[in-house]
């Protein structure tokens, strides 16, 4: 079976962050954010890897990132 990458959805970039969920909301429409890997139903999902880079690139700090 295909190991399927970690996503994340706009709650869980919030607690990845620290943050609001309506803050995640800013933050996932802010320039230089990845795009979502894909729009369901029930929202938007990115890619965890690819939210992580961004935070490292930007020097965001992540209080809810634990370590898979």
């Amino acid at each position: 079976m295909p190991q399927l990458p970690r996503l994340m959805s706009g709650p869980e970039i919030a607690a990845l962050f620290g943050v609001s969920r309506q803050r995640a909301h800013v933050l996932t429409k802010s320039k230089g954010f990845p795009d979502p890997a894909q729009v369901l139903g029930i929202g938007a999902i990115w890619l965890a890897d690819d939210v992580e880079a961004w935070a490292e690139s930007t020097g965001r700090a992540m209080p809810g990132r634990t370590e898979t």
